[in-house]
């Protein structure tokens, strides 16, 4: 151990370096003894198959349960019966968006006329609310991807949009009821 204390970087690296060229050395004598075992008749390289395959357990069996993680009733039961688990796991519950990702999606579609009017010019929006949300901030919420929290910049947002909207609407000569 203490000779390798005492030794310089570049010896060190010298000794690594040796090592690798020993396992390539080593690799190409493995190389040639598999090319040499191909060259009898009837040796061939097989690929290894899943162990789902090969093994043929029945369902309710400790290995089915344990190693390959298998929770159909079956299994469940079994494991109850022997002791394993205390209780049948709990169901997995789906929940519905929370109220910040109701607020995300509302944002993200009231921003939707903005977006398809003006081809997602969020500098022009960031400009016209005064810079109190940047355009970067305001790509992300039409994203979906953030929110404004505060009522009060989100209302001059939302009121901003819908002005820059009606207006380039009137400019076409569309219908200003479409927003």
């Amino acid at each position: 151990m203490n000779a390798f204390v005492d030794m310089k970087k570049s010896e060190y690296a010298l000794v690594a370096y040796s090592n690798v060229a020993a396992k390539s050395e080593e690799r190409k004598a493995l190389e040639k003894a598999v090319k040499k075992w191909l060259k009898h008749p009837g040796n061939k390289i097989r690929h290894v198959e899943s162990i789902g395959r090969d093994l043929n357990m029945p369902h309710g069996t400790g290995p089915m349960y344990k190693r390959l993680c298998c929770r159909c009733e079956t299994c469940v039961e079994w494991a109850l019966s022997t002791g394993l688990i205390k209780s049948k796991p709990k169901p997995v519950v789906k929940r519905g968006p929370d109220a910040r990702q109701l607020r995300i999606l509302a944002q993200k579609s009231q921003l939707t006329p903005y977006a398809t009017a003006f081809n997602e010019d969020w500098d022009l929006l960031a400009l016209e609310v005064d810079y109190s949300v940047t355009a970067f901030q305001l790509e992300r919420i039409y994203q979906g991807r953030s929110e404004i929290d505060h009522n009060f910049v989100w209302n001059r947002v939302k009121r901003v949009a819908d002005r820059l909207v009606a207006e380039k609407l009137k400019a076409k000569g569309g219908c200003t009821n479409e927003i």
